[in-house]
C-alpha cells in the first residue's frame, strides 16, 4: 500500500496540483492537495497502514456573511435553499454533512468520497473521485454565492 501512496501523490503532481503532508495529521497517509494558491483545497487520506481504502474530502467553509443572510430567511426559506444543494449532492453521489449537525445555519459543508483501493483502474477511479469531490465543493461555494452574493475578495480564504 505504501507504493498506491506514492502513486496517488506522484500522479497529482503529475496533473501540476500542489501536494503537502497534512500538519498534524494523526492517520497513516494524510496529503492536503490545492491546484494554485488559492485552492480548493481536498485532503486525500488513508487512515492505517492496513486500510484498503481511501477517503477523499473537502471543507466547504460558509463566510459570515452568507450565514447572516441565512438567519435572517424564514425556517421554509432555508430549508428549501440548503434542501437544493443537498439534493445536487445526492444525486452526485457525494456523502457529505452540513456542520454542526442538528444547526439550523450550517457553518461548513464536509464532503467526502470513499474509494476502495483494489488493483484494476485504480487511478482512473482515483481521479474521477477526486474531482467528483472537488466539482461538488465548487457546486456548494457556486450555489451559496448565487443565493447569497459574492463575498469580499480579502474574505474569501474562508472558503477551503
Amino acid at each position: 500500500m505504501e507504493q498506491l501512496d506514492n502513486q496517488v501523490s506522484d500522479f497529482l503532481r503529475e496533473l501540476g496540483i500542489a501536494v503537502v503532508r497534512t500538519q498534524g495529521a494523526t492517520e497513516h497517509y494524510n496529503v492536503t492537495t490545492y491546484h494554485g494558491a488559492s485552492g480548493p483545497f481536498i485532503n486525500v487520506v488513508r487512515p492505517k497502514a492496513e486500510s484498503n481504502f481511501y477517503v477523499i474530502a473537502m471543507n466547504v467553509a460558509l463566510h459570515r456573511s452568507h450565514q447572516d443572510k441565512m438567519r435572517t430567511m424564514s425556517s421554509q426559506e432555508r430549508e428549501r435553499s440548503l434542501n437544493q444543494i443537498k439534493y445536487m449532492l445526492l444525486s452526485m453521489n457525494v456523502d457529505f454533512a452540513f456542520l454542526p449537525q442538528g444547526s439550523d445555519v450550517p457553518t461548513n459543508v464536509q464532503l467526502e468520497k470513499i474509494l476502495y483501493a483494489g488493483p484494476d483502474c485504480f487511478l482512473q477511479n482515483f481521479f474521477e473521485s477526486y474531482t467528483l469531490v472537488r466539482n461538488a465543493g465548487l457546486l456548494v461555494i457556486t450555489k451559496l454565492m448565487e443565493e447569497f452574493g459574492p463575498v469580499e475578495p480579502e474574505a474569501q480564504p474562508g472558503y477551503m
